[in-house]
């Protein structure tokens, strides 16, 4: 048990310290003697001995602990005693005292005996927080040294109302919090109560970033940013660019007039008063002449003639009915005139809802082929070389039908209306004939049909040689 044989302890405090020693206070409570403050360390697990922090004549409560580093702070408060009863006498004020590391007693300037608050600034020293001795007790703070334990003037942080129970802390920063609880009617309901707070800009405004450029020409605008911070209010940056003139905000603009090296000073300030500079050097030159448009009388060159257009001509059939020529054995082409080298596709399409003959018309074909189905294309890519102009024979492959498909056509077994495709062949400028196989007209439905030719050069030139009607027989 930490408060040892004292069975009435209570309002204990507990703080570590950076050399690993605890530290707790407490107040022993006694209706037959003056109640004191006692202190006691805990190092390693093992308990030291217990302490008398209150002076013996008087009443000692509301202890409060608070460390920096190995250094340990108490506070608390004495109240007279009444001779009679060796109780608190309730008609006399009580003090707040302070000890650091055992060196002095500090008192309290206007403490009125409340409960007091103690914490540790990173700048250094302690901080005090306690009530005064108004009528209606203010809240304030005070520093504390940490040589002698002397209480410097205090600062009210609340208003005249009834504050009390005041609590304080620090962030690493130096930023500190305050806060207290104020009772609106004391007289008809004091439990009721109202917490408020109060902050401590305590911290060092933070530059985050400054973007000055490290040059510049005169009479160009050049652009400064920059960003900071501060924890309790806004930050207003004012610019000194080194040449006379100044600027506020976090994006400002300045052309220098003259050249020169500039010291450029960058202030943070905040609302209490806190400011940093931060500086940057920027080197300013001429800004170079720019030089005057020059017209030349040299006559323009003239445009690349362009590539002379595609041709492709006398586009003809050897035959009006397909299947006719291919039972003769005579062969079945398709003839046309390339002006140059060109990929040549060929199409053959049937025509919708078309009536099968029995036998080949006598007339060739006229007038329009009227509406068309999906047709057989054929690409044949041009060449750039020359080349004999000699017929071809180009090879039969069916597109998603099977081989022996394409035999039983041929034998006249059955049709198909699916596309096919002749092998491709390279075809240069001049008189061009394509030969229809066999075998394609035999797997073709009876029907009227139409081929339509168009080519296309390498450059992307391109040409069409119309459309031309032919039909199909039923075999």
């Amino acid at each position: 048990m930490v408060s040892g044989g004292d069975t009435r302890a209570g309002d204990p405090s507990i703080a570590a310290a950076a050399d690993g020693a605890v530290h707790v206070a407490w107040s022993r409570l006694d209706v037959a003697a003056a109640s004191r403050v006692k202190r006691r360390v805990v190092t390693g697990g093992a308990l030291g001995g217990v302490v008398d922090v209150s002076a013996p004549a008087v009443s000692g409560s509301s202890a409060a602990l608070a460390t920096q580093g190995s250094v340990v702070a108490i506070t608390w408060v004495e109240t007279a005693i009444d001779d009679g009863t060796a109780a608190p006498d309730a008609d006399a004020p009580g003090t707040v005292r302070v000890k650091v590391a055992d060196q002095g007693v500090g008192t309290a300037p206007a403490s009125d005996g409340g409960s007091p608050a103690l914490a540790s600034r990173p700048s250094g020293g302690f901080v005090l927080a306690y009530g005064d001795a108004l009528p209606l007790p203010r809240v304030l703070v005070a520093d504390v040294a940490l040589a002698g334990s002397a209480v410097g003037p205090p600062a009210a942080i609340s208003g005249v109302d009834l504050a009390t129970e005041p609590q304080l802390a620090y962030d690493e920063r130096g930023d500190g919090i305050a806060t207290w609880r104020i009772t609106p009617d004391p007289e008809n309901a004091p439990e009721v109560g109202t917490p408020r707070a109060a902050g401590f800009d305590g911290a060092a405004l933070e530059v985050l970033a400054v973007d000055v450029p490290a040059a510049a020409a005169t009479g160009n605008s050049a652009r400064l940013t920059a960003t900071a911070r501060d924890t309790w209010s806004a930050v207003e940056l004012r610019w000194d660019f080194g040449d006379g003139t100044t600027a506020t905000g976090a994006g400002v603009s300045h052309a220098w007039k003259a050249p020169g090296t500039y010291r450029v000073v960058l202030t943070a300030a905040d609302s209490d008063g806190h400011q940093t500079t931060e500086e940057r050097s920027v080197v300013v030159t001429d800004t170079p002449p720019v030089p005057a448009p020059t017209t030349s009388t040299a006559a323009p060159a003239a445009p690349a003639p362009l590539p002379p257009a595609l041709s492709l001509t006398a586009f003809e059939l050897s035959f009006r009915c397909l299947a006719e020529k291919a039972r003769t054995g005579a062969p079945a082409s398709v003839g046309f005139t390339l002006s140059e080298a060109a990929t040549v596709t060929l199409t053959l399409q049937p025509r919708v809802e078309s009536k099968p003959r029995a036998t080949c018309p006598s007339t060739a074909a006229r007038g329009l082929p009227g509406t068309l189905g999906p047709g057989v294309a054929e690409q044949i890519p041009g060449s750039s070389g020359p080349q004999t102009v000699v017929p071809q024979v180009l090879s039969l492959t069916m597109r998603s039908v099977p081989r022996r498909a394409v035999r039983r056509a041929a034998r006249g077994r059955a049709v198909t209306t699916q596309a096919v495709r002749l092998a491709p062949r390279r075809l240069a400028a001049g008189r061009r004939r394509i030969v229809v196989p066999r075998q394609a007209a035999r797997a073709l439905r009876a029907g009227t049909w139409v081929a339509s030719l168009t080519a296309v050069t390498a450059d992307g030139r391109r040409a069409g040689g119309g459309l031309v009607k032919f039909w199909i027989t039923i075999k």
